[in-house]
């Protein structure tokens, strides 16, 4: 069940970064690739350990209004020459690096820096031991409204989100932009956004709570956070099947988060170079 888990994340994280549109695809077909070389996604959190991949699955489907690209999923309400207006559905990234990393591996304490337990007594009963629960937090899945602008400049997205699987009832609001350039067989792209979460988000995923603490009151609440992002991904088409990628983004997590121990770091890094087998 976690190879599985892990194996559905993976895809969400990584592989629709790397859908470089460099084959056309038609309405209602499916589309498989499979990417083979080294990826790494750094972690914001505590005592937790990177991801790293060497293969990577992608699957898309697009149908005259439907649409899949691995874990996000969308239908088109509306749609106009230069615009559009979809239903939207994706996972939550919060969430990713807690699932990734395994349950049950983190405890609070670590964060902290604190001894993980302490003696009751003399200690000489093992019962007697106090026990702490680890820090675990779940996956969510966002669903809302997306609106896009096809400009001469970029494509211009803005969506809003809510929680839909009921792990934390927050919000999102995304605004992006990309940008793709063909020559010959070489596609370049570019992207950066942000996105604001609301505070149920930060405080469910950042947070400590009262059973963490030993049922002493959290010492800090957490506002809303602003996070923002930008990228590039470089594709080389060697033939209609065969293709080199390479992909870097950065994520800049808002400051306020530092605030808890949880975090070690404001931002992560994920990056991919390798090739793509499409079927």
């Amino acid at each position: 069940m976690k190879l599985f888990l892990t194996f559905v994340l993976v895809m969400a994280l990584y592989s629709s970064k790397l859908l470089a549109d460099t084959t056309q695809t038609e309405a209602g077909e499916w589309n498989f690739a499979l990417s083979v070389g080294a990826g790494k996604v750094t972690t914001p959190l505590s005592n937790r350990d990177d991801l790293q991949g060497s293969v990577l699955p992608a699957v898309s489907y697009y149908g005259e209004r439907f649409f899949i690209e691995n874990s996000f999923i969308g239908y088109t309400l509306f749609e106009e020459q230069h615009w559009y207006l979809d239903l939207t559905g994706s996972l939550n990234d919060d969430g990713f690096f807690f699932e990734l990393d395994g349950i049950n591996q983190f405890g609070w304490w670590d964060a902290l820096g604190m001894d993980g337990g302490y003696q009751s007594g003399d200690g000489s009963d093992p019962e007697q031991q106090p026990t702490y629960q680890d820090i675990e937090r779940h996956l969510s899945y966002m669903a809302g409204l997306s609106m896009t602008w096809l400009t001469d400049i970029a494509e211009i997205r803005l969506s809003s989100l809510t929680d839909i699987s009921g792990v934390h009832h927050g919000q999102e609001q995304h605004l992006s932009f990309r940008k793709s350039y063909n020559w010959q067989q070489w596609q370049f792209r570019w992207h950066f956004g942000a996105l604001y979460k609301s505070k149920k988000i930060t405080n469910y995923y950042y947070n400590l709570r009262l059973h963490e603490l030993g049922n002493n009151p959290s010492w800090f609440e957490l506002s809303g956070g602003l996070n923002y992002f930008y990228g590039l991904t470089l594709s080389y088409q060697l033939d209609p099947q065969w293709a080199v990628q390479a992909f870097w983004q950065k994520n800049q997590l808002d400051r306020d988060l530092l605030r808890s121990p949880l975090l070690r770091s404001d931002h992560y890094y994920s990056r991919f170079i390798g090739v793509r087998y499409s079927f």
